[in-house]
């Protein structure tokens, strides 16, 4: 992700590493029992807490300032741009924040000891996968008292032998490092309230197609009534309805919703949504697929399996990296050279297309977005609703 054009521009760029799947986020009793003080699992988010603590100590001898951090992701790194919005260990780590497709902020995310929603307790996850790991010649697993330690001495080797693809470590609201659902925290303003930038692209559903199971597009798009299909996509059909439905449903709604809760408090907000494709790739895919953003944004379009860059691709690409630097600078994207991008209010819009053309639209998905947010927060309050204590019979 370094890019040499990217940085001309004045600023200094820092990539960051993080623990990911099952060394940045398991989470087992034996292992919270053995450390009752630290934080259920989130390593990879503590991770990267510790990074952008080096770089408020750091920055400044590479010409860099403490007090303009923007901290910006695609995808996975867009969900942690969200949630380190609203994690208490990064207040004043940064000053502007960017999420490009980011599924995080409506849908909840799972709790270490009960049930989010179809969410599965992550310790019971964690225990799936540890009963899959050989700790002795007898093939037995240790005591709670003695597991913590075992599984520390288990190899990278070993524990990369027994994961499945089907494995799902995550991210945990574990009462501490992400104290509540990400949807509760916007909404209640417990974010930090900085200038903030957001969107997607227009073919976000290639992620589903690349993954499949339950989180294809074709699985998406069985969550909706035939009637809403028809009256908020008239005239889809096919893969290319289901499509629209997983963007709208695991990206869209999400980013929106996240706008929508930082402007009721003031924050300055700025959406946009891409659809321009590169000109190459235009036989071959419906739209801008997802992680095809990041090239055009760094610049970095020459190392992209590309048949050829087009003069017009080129200069999209100077215009999405003019527009993110200067947001990093001044904490707004406008340039004076560049079509205008007025800030997000609300109500689905104002939001900037960058396309064919660079236009403003407003609103865009309306009818569809009220859908997918109404639902979306009903299942969050419910999925972030205590259980009800369990009813204890008196006696007579």
């Amino acid at each position: 992700l370094n890019s040499a054009e990217f940085v001309k521009q004045g600023v200094v760029l820092v990539t960051i590493n993080y623990r990911l799947g099952v060394f940045g986020f398991l989470t087992h009793p034996a292992l919270s029992a053995d450390n009752p003080d630290d934080p259920v699992g989130n390593y990879g988010l503590q991770d990267v807490v510790a990074s952008l603590k080096w770089v408020q100590r750091n920055i400044g001898e590479f010409g860099g300032d403490p007090d303009r951090v923007t901290i910006f992701g695609e995808s996975a790194g867009a969900s942690i741009v969200n949630m380190l919005m609203v994690m208490p260990s990064a207040e004043g780590l940064f000053q502007r924040a960017i999420a490009q497709s980011a599924s995080s902020g409506l849908a909840p995310e799972p709790y270490p000891d009960r049930r989010a929603g179809f969410l599965q307790p992550t310790y019971e996850t964690g225990a799936e996968f540890v009963s899959r790991l050989t700790f002795n010649k007898e093939g037995t697993i240790p005591a709670d008292e003695e597991l913590a330690a075992a599984l520390r001495d288990q190899s990278t080797a070993e524990l990369l032998d027994v994961l499945k693809n089907t494995d799902r470590f995550t991210p945990v609201i574990d009462g501490e490092v992400l104290p509540d659902q990400l949807g509760v925290r916007f909404a209640n303003g417990d974010m930090q309230r900085v200038p903030y930038m957001n969107g997607s692209v227009s073919w976000e559903a290639s992620l589903g197609r690349e993954i499949g199971g339950g989180f294809s597009p074709e699985s998406s798009a069985r969550l909706v009534p035939a009637a809403d299909k028809e009256r908020l996509y008239p005239g889809l059909e096919g893969e290319a309805l289901e499509d629209e439905i997983f963007a709208d449903l695991i990206v869209n709604s999400g980013t929106r919703y996240v706008a929508d809760q930082l402007v009721k408090y003031d924050v300055p907000v700025h959406s946009f949504y891409m659809s321009y494709v590169a000109e190459a790739r235009r036989d071959s895919q419906p739209g801008v697929a997802h992680t095809d953003d990041i090239a055009f944004v760094l610049q970095t379009l020459d190392n992209e399996p590309l048949e050829y860059v087009s003069t017009r691709d080129r200069e999209i690409s100077r215009v999405m990296s003019e527009y993110w630097v200067r947001f990093a600078r001044k904490a707004d994207p406008n340039v004076f050279d560049l079509p205008e991008w007025p800030r997000y209010t609300g109500d689905n819009g104002p939001i900037l297309e960058i396309g064919d053309e660079i236009a403003v639209r407003d609103p865009l998905f309306d009818e569809r977005m009220e859908f997918f947010i109404s639902r979306g927060t009903d299942f969050l309050t419910r999925a972030a609703r205590p259980p009800e204590p369990a009813e204890s019979a008196a006696d007579d």
